[in-house]
């Protein structure tokens, strides 16, 4: 069974530009095998993905954490949070349950 979770951010920013930054936040490469969907995988096996705002809409960044394992993704999801608020300044809210 796969297992997401849910961040909203604080900062408007592309797809382009927010997986730059954690991916150098991270030191981890942007996987880009599937170029329309790029992602970054981090450990456990948890892939962050980007939600990208449709129609031109001007909506805060939205990252979705996914696993197999529930305890990883939400490991990662508390690492990701602590630590894009000390790297980036970025508040990350998670939404949903």
């Amino acid at each position: 069974m796969t297992h997401t979770i849910t961040l909203v951010g604080d900062v408007y920013v592309s797809k382009t530009e927010a997986l730059r930054a954690l991916s150098v936040l991270f030191d981890i490469p942007i996987d880009d095998s599937h170029p329309s969907n790029a992602v970054l995988r981090l450990e456990g096996g948890v892939v962050l993905s980007i939600e990208v705002p449709k129609f031109g809409e001007d909506l805060p960044l939205t990252l979705d954490l996914t696993g197999n394992n529930i305890d990883a993704v939400e490991l990662a999801t508390t690492r990701l949070v602590d630590t894009v608020y000390a790297g980036l300044s970025w508040t990350m809210t998670r939404i949903g349950e």
